[in-house]
Order: structure tokens, then sequence, then C-alpha cells
């Protein structure tokens, strides 16, 4: 079991594509929106932040992975979501993921969520976006 420190989308992929069983990847700094495929570890590998606060993600895809623990992320869009006809996340893993964990990260839909009671219409439609979605 090792644990790494990364702090760019490409440095993460990378250690992720390497990874042995059971290792943490801690992430810290702005990762934007990062898209895993393939990465199917034969025991559980974790993400997690590197301090409370330190890693944020605009959006994780997820497609064919299996094993992987992401904990104490932050996550939402640095723009405007764009109206769409299809619901769109903050975390997806589709359905020929298996074994992906989400545990204690912050998901919301702008980075002001906290000010919400004095949002307009056009504030709740920018930051209309969802969560997690396990099934797309």
């Amino acid at each position: 079991m090792a644990t790494v420190t990364v702090t760019d989308p490409s440095s993460l992929i990378a250690r992720l594509r390497s990874a042995a069983p059971r290792d943490t990847i801690l992430v810290a700094g702005k990762f934007g929106s990062v898209n895993l495929e393939g990465i199917r570890p034969d025991q559980t590998v974790t993400i997690a932040a590197a301090a409370p606060g330190a890693a944020h993600f605009e959006q994780v895809v997820l497609n064919n992975c299996a094993n992987l623990s992401f904990s104490g992320l932050q996550f939402w869009p640095l723009a405007p979501v764009k109206m769409s006809k299809r619901k769109l996340y903050l975390f997806t893993a589709f359905p020929n993921c298996a074994g992906i964990e989400v545990s204690k990260s912050l998901f919301r839909g702008r980075a002001d969520s906290d000010d919400h009671p004095r949002w307009s219409l056009a504030d709740w439609n920018e930051g209309k976006i969802g969560a997690v979605s396990t099934a797309e």
C-alpha cells in the first residue's frame, strides 16, 4: 500500500493507471473535469483530499471503472451550467462500473450556494446540476 499526492488531472490519471490495490492517492488543487475510463484495480484504491477543502473538481465521469473510493472532495461547476435536455451531474458512474464509493464530499450547484436564499431564478437555472448519478 502506497500513499502519493498529485496536484493535477494528468498526474491523477497516470497514478490511477499504475496504482496497486489499497493504494491511496491524495489530491490537492483544482482538477476541473476528469474522465476516467477502464481503471479497474483488483481491490479498492482511494482518492482522497490531501487536507479538508484541498481538492476541487468540476465534474468526474467514470466509464468501465471498478473499486475506486472517493473521499473528502469538493464538487461544483466554475461556470454557469449550460441548459441541456439531458440531466447533468457533478459525479457520474456509468452502469458498467462496480465498487464505486463517494463519501465525505461536498456537492454544490455553484460556488456561492451558501447564499442560495438570495438567488434569482436565473441564478437557480445557472446552478441546475445534479450531484451523483450511478446509472446513465
